[in-house]
């Protein structure tokens, strides 16, 4: 129910907030809000040596309504029916579901 209201009422924007991630991929993604902007944040790895690297910029909206983040030069789109958030050049990532030790 909350999820239909959501999806009837908040902006792009609000409903991409959380986190992102895709089982083969070692890139993840994390969407907030800080002060008024929207965020977001690109994670990746490296398998061999556990290296995790975190990058973040402003999630910005064009006038026509595309969003994208600056510091990848990407395109970001978002799948309402399937909840998939989708990143130019990177695919489509799943919402990471919270676990009962993450609450």
């Amino acid at each position: 129910m909350r999820g239909q209201y959501l999806l009837q009422t908040a902006s792009t924007r609000e409903l991409l907030c959380g986190e992102w991630e895709r089982k083969d991929s070692t890139v993840s993604f994390r969407i907030y809000i800080e002060d008024g902007k929207y965020y977001i944040e690109f994670r990746y790895g490296n398998k061999i040596n556990n290296y995790k690297k975190c990058l973040s910029s402003e999630l910005l909206e064009d006038k026509e309504g595309n969003l994208y983040a600056d510091f990848m030069n990407q395109g970001i789109g978002y799948d309402p029916k399937q909840d998939l958030l989708l990143v130019e050049d990177y695919g489509a990532f799943k919402r990471k579901m919270e676990t009962e030790h993450e609450k």
